[in-house]
Order: C-alpha cells, then sequence, then structure tokens
C-alpha cells in the first residue's frame, strides 16, 4: 500500500524557487563559455544547479499502512500517524493536512489529487473534507 506522490509549493516561492536554480545554471554556462578552455569555477555553478534539481525531487508525501511521511527537502522529514492529523483538506488541486497546531500546505496535479482523495477516504474518511463543503459551512 505504500505510495509516493510528489508535491509542490504555491507558484509565488515556485517562481522564486526555480528562478534561483537557473540563475546557477546560467553563471555555469557564462563562466564556460567565456574561455576557450575549462573554467573550474563554472563546475562549482553546474554543481549548486544539480544540487537544486535533487533538492526539488525531495518534496514528496509517503502514505503508508499506518501513518503519513511528509518530506520538505534532503533533512527535514516529518512522519505522521492517522490518528494525529485532525482534518484534511482537499481541493482542485491543492491539500491541506492539519495536525499539532500546524500546517501543510502541498499543489498536486489533478490526477494526484483524485488518487490522494481516494487513499485519504479511505484511511480518514471522518477528517477529510472538500473545500467546496468548507466554503458552504462557513456561509451558514
Amino acid at each position: 500500500m505504500e505510495r509516493k506522490f510528489h508535491w509542490k509549493h504555491e507558484i509565488s516561492y515556485a517562481i522564486i524557487y526555480w528562478s534561483i536554480t537557473f540563475f546557477w545554471f546560467f553563471l555555469a554556462m557564462i563562466l564556460s563559455l567565456e574561455k576557450a578552455t575549462f573554467h573550474w569555477k563554472s563546475l562549482i555553478f553546474f554543481l549548486l544547479f544539480l544540487v537544486f534539481i535533487a533538492f526539488s525531487r525531495q518534496q514528496f508525501i509517503r502514505f503508508s499502512e499506518q501513518s503519513i511521511q511528509i518530506s520538505y527537502g534532503f533533512f527535514r522529514k516529518k512522519k505522521l500517524s492517522f490518528e494525529q492529523i485532525d482534518q484534511v483538506v482537499i481541493s482542485e488541486n491543492h491539500l491541506k493536512i492539519y495536525y499539532k497546531s500546524k500546517v501543510f500546505e502541498g499543489l498536486f496535479s489533478p490526477k494526484v489529487i483524485e488518487e490522494l482523495c481516494q487513499l485519504l477516504n479511505d484511511e480518514l474518511s471522518e477528517k477529510v473534507k472538500l473545500e467546496e463543503q468548507e466554503v458552504d459551512e462557513r456561509r451558514d
């Protein structure tokens, strides 16, 4: 049953992150094309670019039998049992998990959101809310 899904940050954070990532790439390209011989400084910047790419691939949410593991990067991982989760709110491409007065927010593709919705409904049916239901409750 173990499933792994990659998540993305909010669009403003993603734009800043990828701008910084490609800054290192273009700086490495400029330094490598500046001289006819290989420029060793460009290798450092290529490595920084690859580290940023690898870091973005380490942002995932993994479901197991009794818990959810949320990874924010190489060293920041949070493991939550299903009992620790207070509420889960799902919208068309957004997932919010409320736990211990903290919130995890992640963006997913619509196909992945459907799979997540099925998994969460199987495990936490009483704690899962669709965002449309939440909006309707606020109106009352």
